[in-house]
């Protein structure tokens, strides 16, 4: 609102100074559509026709009600005000105004592909300009507003507008008003801190055309002005060319940043949401930087990004061989990526050796299991539209080698996914398989292609002694059983004997008598009871006892019995439920197992 009040005091001022010298329209005669005749110009508002038509010092107030007045000549005057309800076309003539400027309140000017330029202001309180096909060129501000409710404000440039002041000028578009804007330069030759164009609009600045800026700063900042240009944006080599804002940035051409030129877009997105675009800030740092969904962007310079880099689905990003460097920020992909020999550079993948969830890590496998792999590296999700895949290298210290593809989880999630089997045999690097025969530790490494940086994770591989079933073990828990054993025999043989060789063993068995003398048995019968029930209970002891009698014993050898008892205890070892079903084996037992104990 500052700068329509702005506006308003110019327009005192200026119809305070335009009385000096003053042409009005008054559009008499036969020629009342020529502003070259004279009888067209009075010196006052109420007087007659046949004043001359205004000139370089003179200011055109041009106050005709449904007049059509066409210009045919190159026009210089002092400066144009529009009061009435005609129509000024501008033809192929060219405008140029003095410091006074122009001041439309009403009536339509149509303007033509020659120039209009100023060394003054243009303030537009109501009424139409369109139509602005060449050199839009004013050193003072630019003020399109509205004053009044019922007043309507229409400009229509289709051409360039520029600014071409010494010192700061303001671009002003207010509320209520319709405005179209092609191209718009920044030319002024200032410098310092009095170049500046400082914008105002209502709602996004928006323009079809090119943004240049040569000279001075195009100042988007102070009022938080978004920017939607749907052509390029190009920024000059010049130290004194600058482009601020803090409000989104959106492009539908190139952006182009000279190398003494600055871009500087603080708090906010600059979004590519052209076709085919180039990209070139020279490598200034933006917060976010979005690849609208029908661009494809060609990188021009290195780029920093600190926050987010978001391709859009159906959009493209290709590096060349640039680099842009994400460290600290988001890579979010619906699109496609295209490397070629540049890089995305981001630090904080993760890489860890995990569990059969992938969720978390672990340290040791047994060897014959499954060992797993999960990597996180959001630069990798190169195509938005399917998964990606990446090739890592497990290591053991007993050189085997095997390569392993992890694959994308989904097509946007850049977390990487794997496992490789493991066997207990002699290492063969490159056959699919981790192998071991023992104890190994395993590094997986990852080293990406583009940035060239290395992850590295690390877990080892165990020989793990494994039940078969029940109280049965394995070859390899047996024998290792056994050797604790003779260590250990060994070990109280040397020292516990007296120093002198191994410990003999408590009872000595002579393993040369195998034969077996055969021996009768005897059975002994029950005397009858006198009741019935007592002779059937006496009757079933009998059988008892002939059941037990009937088997022929044989005389054996005490070491036989050793022996077989030996063999039963290896059958059953631990298992005393079975050994003590039989009364006749208890004996042997107990020799047995203190037979064995002394072993």
């Amino acid at each position: 609102m500052s700068w329509m009040l702005f506006g308003i005091i110019g327009m005192f001022l200026f119809t305070n100074s335009a009385h000096a010298a003053s042409r009005f329209w008054v559009g008499a005669g036969q020629n009342s559509g020529v502003w070259e005749d004279t009888n067209n110009w009075a010196a006052s508002k109420s007087a007659a026709g046949g004043a001359s038509v205004p000139g370089a010092s003179d200011v055109a107030i041009f106050n005709s009600s449904g007049n059509v007045v066409t210009i045919r000549s190159a026009v210089s005057i002092a400066g144009l005000v529009m009061q009435g309800t005609g129509t000024l076309q501008q033809g192929t003539g060219t405008i140029v105004l003095s410091s006074t400027g122009a001041r439309i309140g009403s009536g339509t000017f149509v303007g033509g592909a020659g120039r209009f330029t100023s060394s003054g202001s243009f303030t537009q309180t109501g009424g139409s300009v369109t139509a602005l096909q060449g050199n839009f060129a004013f050193s003072g501000a630019i003020s399109i507003t509205k004053a009044s409710q019922i007043a309507s404000s229409t400009f229509t440039s289709t051409g360039t507008i520029t600014f071409n002041g010494t010192a700061d000028q303001a671009f002003t578009v207010g509320t209520g008003t319709t405005t179209t804007f092609s191209g718009i330069t920044l030319n002024n030759t200032g410098g310092g801190s009095a170049d500046d164009i400082i914008v105002y609009s209502v709602g996004d600045l928006g323009m079809s055309g090119t943004l240049t800026v040569t000279l001075g700063n195009f100042d988007l900042g102070t009022n938080n002005m978004a920017l939607d240009a749907r052509g390029s944006i190009a920024v000059a080599n010049n130290a004194q060319a600058t482009l601020n804002t803090d409000a989104a940035v959106t492009v539908a051409g190139d952006v182009s940043v000279g190398a003494a030129g600055t871009l500087s877009i603080t708090g906010a997105t600059l979004t590519m949401s052209g076709t085919t675009q180039t990209l070139d800030t020279n490598n200034t740092a933006l917060l976010n930087l979005t690849i609208g969904d029908t661009s494809t962007t060609t990188l021009s310079t290195d780029q920093g990004i600190e926050t987010t880099l978001q391709i859009n689905t159906g959009a493209s990003l290709l590096l060349s061989t640039y680099t842009v460097a994400l460290t600290g920020a988001t890579f979010v992909n619906y699109g496609t990526l295209t490397e070629s020999t540049g890089k995305l550079v981001r630090a904080d993948t993760e890489f860890i050796i995990s569990n059969n969830a992938y969720s978390s890590q672990q340290g040791t496998f047994p060897i014959g299991s499954t060992m797993y792999f999960t990597l996180t590296d959001t630069d990798e999700n190169i195509s938005g539209t399917a998964a990606d895949t990446v090739a890592i290298i497990a290591t053991s210290n007993d050189s085997d080698s095997e390569g392993i593809t992890l694959t994308e989880t989904n097509n946007t999630s850049g977390i990487f996914q794997g496992s490789i089997a493991t066997s207990r045999a002699a290492t063969a690097s490159g056959n699919g398989v981790l192998e071991a025969s023992r104890n190994l530790i395993i590094t997986a490494s990852y080293t990406d292609a583009q940035d060239a940086l290395n992850s590295t994770d690390t877990s080892e591989l165990i020989v793990v002694v494994t039940q078969t079933g029940g109280n049965a073990r394995g070859s390899s828990s047996k024998t290792a059983r056994l050797a604790i054993l003779r260590k250990n025999r060994e070990a109280a043989a040397a020292g516990g004997g007296g120093g002198g060789g191994p410990v003999e063993p408590l009872i000595k068995i002579d393993y040369r008598n195998t034969s077996v003398a055969p021996r009768k048995a005897t059975v002994k019968k029950a005397e009858p009871e006198v009741d019935r029930r007592s002779e059937t209970i006496k009757k079933k002891s009998e059988n008892q006892q002939d059941n037990r009698a009937r088997p022929v014993r044989e005389k054996v050898s005490e070491n036989f019995k050793v022996r077989v008892c030996k063999r039963v205890m290896k059958w059953f070892k631990g298992n005393d439920k079975m050994l003590g079903r039989s009364d006749s084996l208890r004996a042997p037992l107990r020799s047995t197992r203190s037979f064995i104990a002394t072993r």
